[in-house]
């Protein structure tokens, strides 16, 4: 025997009331309840009839049945498209077949989402879509490839605003977009590997930057001076996001214990960083001009990190790129 349920009707697309069923299980209690009494009447048999069949409890008149299957229709009713939250590119679509999959009843027949198998589906869609510190597969538009891991550029849903915003949506059956809660975006997006749109590249190997605009093109490029290889002043690799634009401030050291002063205080007209506000691109007018024509230069004029320009390159970079472009350094 099945009391009278709720089920999804794949068919018809939507939540109805199953009849209950009348089996042929029987009930223990019933059978030892009719036996006591024909032991206690000195009878030497008893005859079982149906009443000792189990029998269903929830019958299909009950309310709440078809009030439970009207919510749940309600609920798979929702019919949105997941789109980024940048530039509104469609990610995923969230339907009454997916949604059907979440949809539990409880002991009072209310319809509710599944918070596991939610957990479950938003977990694997951020991961899908997570970009921050992953290892992307590179190829520069002048033909250079290589995989570039670390740096905190790129996209991370937040799964639970995103769970948050589904279970509103789904229990409005609301119809229309919705924007992916990110806890952090890039400038641009077509795929885990792909997610930025302007950049800066600098190359260690080449002693050499380039910046690219969204559709590719090559608009800027300069010889540059990066970290010492010491294995404290090296400059960090990976893919970062420019943090700031700033004029005519002093790139300050540690303090020297001794002195109780920095190590160095250093003016630039213009300072991008890119890791924190510790390490980033800007003019150096003390490195001597050759510096910037020898490749080899960085391993002895390196600087503590940052990456060194002239001053009239430092200044047409500055005119060009923008805060939370992608800034991408390898070797």
């Amino acid at each position: 025997s099945a009391d009278a349920h709720v089920v999804f009707d794949e068919d018809k697309n939507a939540y109805v009331v199953a009849d209950e069923v009348y089996g042929k299980q029987v009930s223990a209690d019933a059978v030892i309840q009719a036996a006591a009494q024909a032991i206690a009447s000195m009878k030497d048999s008893v005859k079982l009839t149906d009443d000792v069949l189990v029998k269903p409890e929830i019958l299909v008149g009950d309310d709440r049945l078809n009030s439970a299957a009207e919510k749940a229709n309600t609920m798979i009713g929702c019919d949105v498209v997941l789109k980024s939250s940048t530039d509104g590119t469609e990610i995923s679509k969230i339907d009454g077949s997916i949604i059907s999959q979440w949809i539990t009843f409880d002991e009072n027949m209310e319809p509710t989402l599944d918070g596991a198998a939610l957990d479950a589906w938003a977990n694997e869609l951020a991961s899908s879509l997570d970009t921050v510190g992953t290892t992307r597969s590179y190829t520069r538009p002048d033909g250079k490839h290589g995989e570039i891991g670390g740096g905190d550029y790129g996209w991370k849903v937040d799964s639970a605003a995103l769970i948050a915003a589904v279970q509103e949506a789904v229990s409005n059956g609301t119809v229309g977009d919705l924007s992916i809660p990110c806890s952090s975006t890039g400038n641009g997006y077509t795929g885990p590997g792909h997610d930025w749109d302007a950049y800066c590249d600098i190359d260690l190997t080449e002693q050499h930057a380039y910046y690219y605009d969204a559709s590719g093109a090559l608009v800027w490029d300069a010889p540059v001076v990066t970290g010492k290889p010491n294995g404290s002043d090296d400059t960090p690799t990976g893919v970062y996001s420019l943090k700031n634009l700033q004029q005519n401030v002093s790139l300050r050291g540690p303090i020297d214990p001794e002195t109780n002063k920095p190590e160095w205080d250093s003016p630039v007209a213009y300072w991008m960083p890119f890791v924190g506000n510790m390490v980033g691109l800007h003019d150096a007018p003390w490195q001597p001009a050759k510096v910037f024509r020898d490749p080899e230069a960085y391993k002895t004029y390196g600087s503590h990190g940052c990456i060194n320009l002239s001053v009239d390159k430092a200044a047409a970079l500055f005119g060009l790129i923008k805060v939370g472009d992608a800034v991408i350094v390898h070797w």
